[in-house]
């Protein structure tokens, strides 16, 4: 089978591009070589996706005058060895009964996130894959009383409470090596052992779900770039409690920070990685 390179593959569609930029995008880094039906599928994949920029198109009209030739929103791509990384999906941020103040509707990014778990998990090898929730000791003493004064619904978010708990639609599928790392910063990054695993693991492509995207996701992208990291995120399996700070999240991220791509893509990008 015909090897090529992904950085030399080239949108050919002529559907203007998401922000009407006229330059072409790969979709991929120069390290990996795949054949010509992966490639194919790839393509395909995202072409019949629907697009994040598709529940926002007020953003591209709004932004596209400003951003067009400046030379931003280009494609980090895929590498060979991904890690799943599960945001804050957690009984607090997922409560839909309006008992949690923090909490929203994010049943199409639990369900997304599970998609691609799925997956991962029949991938051999098995990708990394990593959870986070957070939590503070009672007394609020190991996090700085300026966050807490800020935002006192921190105080929710304590040692034996169910709301540190991940949603039990995620947990049910969690497997004894899918670790679950605390944080405390929105950062997943800021703190935890997460840098060890990624880069103990060889790992060049971090595909980040959860939630929320204009707070923690958009933080950990940061992070992920920061790292060096090909840097995905499938809209459908991120989610927020606000649709506008949701909207111009992903916008910021797919701008400067990583992909923003459709889960469908991303389940391609997996099912088609060399073995």
């Amino acid at each position: 089978v015909t090897q090529v390179r992904l950085l030399t593959l080239r949108q050919e569609s002529t559907r203007t591009p998401r922000w009407g930029f006229a330059r072409p995008r790969r979709i991929g880094p120069d390290s990996v070589t795949w054949p010509r039906m992966t490639i194919e599928r790839i393509r395909e994949a995202r072409e019949m996706a629907p697009r994040w920029t598709d529940r926002y198109p007020h953003l591209g009209a709004k932004m596209r005058d400003f951003y067009e030739g400046k030379e931003f929103g280009g494609r980090c791509g895929y590498g060979k060895t991904p890690a799943i990384l599960v945001v804050d999906l957690f009984r607090a941020e997922t409560d839909k009964t309006g008992e949690s103040p923090i909490g929203s509707n994010l049943d199409e990014a639990v369900e997304n996130t599970n998609r691609i778990l799925r997956v991962a998990r029949r991938m051999k090898p098995k990708p990394p894959i990593i959870f986070t929730t957070v939590c503070f000791n009672a007394a609020m003493t190991d996090v700085s009383p300026a966050l807490v004064r800020k935002t006192p619904l921190l105080k929710m978010l304590v040692e034996g409470s169910k709301w540190v708990e991940l949603d039990p639609r995620i947990d049910a599928e969690r497997q004894p090596d899918e670790p679950l790392i605390v944080k405390k910063k929105n950062s997943c990054f800021w703190g935890t052992p997460l840098t060890e695993i990624l880069v103990g693991n060889g790992v060049d492509t971090l595909i980040v779900t959860g939630c929320t995207i204009d707070t923690c996701v958009r933080a950990t992208c940061i992070g992920s770039m920061d790292l060096g990291l090909n840097t995905i995120v499938p809209f459908e399996a991120v989610g927020s409690r606000d649709f506008e700070a949701a909207g111009y999240g992903l916008f910021d991220i797919d701008l400067k920070y990583g992909d923003v791509v459709s889960t469908e893509e991303v389940i391609q990008y997996l099912e088609e990685l060399p073995r």
